[in-house]
């Protein structure tokens, strides 16, 4: 997926970059959840984001 992204769609993979340094630095489990965790952010602001569209 990252090589399709960096290929096709002109974007660099940070996300895979970052998450092996952090994997070394913190480990697997903690590093898992944080982009859980990052995901669920992103997901309610949208959420919050969205529901201001359909507002206006």
């Amino acid at each position: 997926m990252s090589f399709y992204a960096m290929c096709f769609m002109d974007t660099i993979p940070f996300g895979s970059f970052f998450a092996g340094i952090f994997v070394n630095q913190i480990g697997a489990a903690i590093t898992v959840a944080i982009g859980g965790f990052t995901c669920i952010l992103g997901s309610l602001a949208f959420i919050k984001h969205s529901a201001q569209l359909k507002q206006q």
